[in-house]
């Protein structure tokens, strides 16, 4: 990575503050995650760009719906996406990645059962969990830090993009390059605290850029309909919906007008002579 020297200076600056919280509270490096490691990866595919709750709880929704992890395996995505929280971010390339990861492990082990990963290296785990379909450097280094207690740092956009912003990282790396340049500076004690805080802080400043553009889009958009509306003399210009709907309704009212005027009107002398 270009400039590897000067930004692992900026970084021990950044962690300085870091270790003296570690030194007060101590939390350690956690014990590995006690759930299955399907369980583990297909939570990690929904952790990416959100929080940890907000993906346990798209989890939850889907594993109300199936039996078990094979059940989820044959679910189709389009099934999957109406299932779980569709306002999770990029919920439909979740959905898909999911489909995708579960079938690559069944078609190489004929189970989903990959609990025997815990008895590999690390290294070999990490290969294995890196040639999957729909598998990212962020899901990889999840499920080795949370079920194996390997030394891992996952980055995914949300990180990638908050340390660039801090120049804490050049722009030009990629997220495998930058998970890499983390794990080598960032000892195993200081993992946990630093992710904790910086991905607390990543996820504020990603969700406060999404906000922006949000309302930026909306603005723009306010403009466009203003200046349309300015040229149509005063009057929105009408949607192919609107006008589709007017059409119908005049031509109801023709018809109406119609059968109206082809009646023959009853008069009082043609009651009386009945």
């Amino acid at each position: 990575m270009k400039g590897a020297a000067e930004y692992a200076k900026r970084l021990k600056r950044f962690l300085a503050p870091l270790k003296k919280q570690r030194r007060k509270a101590e939390p350690g490096r956690p014990a590995p995650a006690d759930r299955e490691v399907i369980e583990e990866l297909v939570l990690a595919i929904l952790e990416e760009l959100t929080d940890r709750a907000s993906a346990r709880a798209a989890l939850e929704a889907l594993r109300r719906w199936v039996v078990d992890y094979n059940d989820l395996r044959v679910t189709s995505p389009r099934e999957l996406l109406r299932i779980m929280n569709q306002s999770l971010p990029q919920a439909r390339e979740k959905a898909q990645r999911i489909s995708q990861v579960l079938s690559h492990i069944f078609e190489k082990k004929n189970s989903l059962n990959i609990n025997s990963l815990r008895d590999l290296p690390i290294r070999e785990v990490r290969q294995f969990l890196n040639l999957l379909d729909g598998m990212t450097p962020f899901v990889s280094a999840t499920v080795v830090r949370r079920c194996l207690g390997g030394h891992a740092i996952p980055v995914d956009e949300v990180m990638e993009k908050f340390l660039k912003d801090q120049e804490l990282a050049p722009a030009d790396a990629d997220p495998t390059e930058l998970q890499g340049f983390l794990e080598r500076h960032v000892l195993a004690v200081d993992s946990y605290l630093f992710l904790t805080v910086v991905r607390t802080r990543a996820l504020g400043h990603y969700r406060r850029a999404q906000a922006r553009q949000a309302r930026e889009a909306a603005t723009k958009k306010a403009a466009s309909s203003g200046a349309k509306t300015k040229r149509t003399g005063g009057k929105a210009p009408a949607s192919r919906a609107g006008r589709a709907a007017r059409k119908t309704k005049s031509a109801r009212s023709s018809k109406r007008a119609a059968k109206t005027k082809s009646r023959k009107p009853t008069t009082r002398s043609s009651r009386s002579s009945r």
